[in-house]
């Protein structure tokens, strides 16, 4: 879920512009460009400074984009103006998933309690394909903290195979059925 309601709008909005435009990807592109920019803190700093002019602002991030599409640039000015340049990245998140949507794909993230192989990825990775009917990108993650098993999360779905949690499953069917 977007961090910001209006981070889902703009990024829609760019997407069906871009989309029209033939731009999907170069809109992209330019997206990650300004949450480049955006990451300097000397940049963030001038934009926040109140005695300085929207446009003198616009124009330092209109140079700094290059040759970025057109809908980038205007996209950045309306931030500018509406002083909410800070929702860039939530931006770039919504639009990725909008791309991921329109092409089937969707994004998985496992963590485990050890560094798993390339095949285990690839089985999970099939498994998880099959439960939401999508091709899975997943990427992992080692948290050695857990003891054993996997969490795995697929856009709001949650699937816990830890042993933390098929240890607490079986206390509490256990503390059930002794009463």
């Amino acid at each position: 879920m977007a961090k910001n309601p209006s981070s889902k709008r703009y990024a829609l909005a760019l997407y069906q512009l871009a989309s029209e435009n033939k731009s999907v990807e170069k809109c992209k592109l330019g997206l990650e460009l300004c949450r480049d920019i955006l990451d300097d803190s000397r940049i963030t700093a001038f934009l926040g400074m109140p005695n300085i002019r929207v446009e003198k602002k616009i124009d330092l991030i209109t140079t700094n984009l290059g040759e970025v599409d057109r809908l980038v640039v205007n996209l950045m000015g309306m931030l500018i103006q509406r002083d909410t340049t800070s929702l860039v990245a939530d931006i770039l998140n919504q639009y990725n998933k909008i791309l991921d949507q329109e092409s089937g794909l969707q994004r998985a993230h496992a963590v485990s309690a050890v560094v798993m192989t390339k095949q285990s990825q690839s089985r999970l990775s099939k498994f998880l394909s099959e439960v939401v009917g999508k091709d899975i990108e997943l990427t992992t993650e080692v948290n050695s903290e857990m003891t054993a098993g996997l969490v795995a999360r697929v856009g709001d779905k949650i699937l816990d195979g830890s042993v933390k949690t098929r240890l607490r499953d079986l206390r509490k069917s256990l503390a059930e059925g002794a009463s």
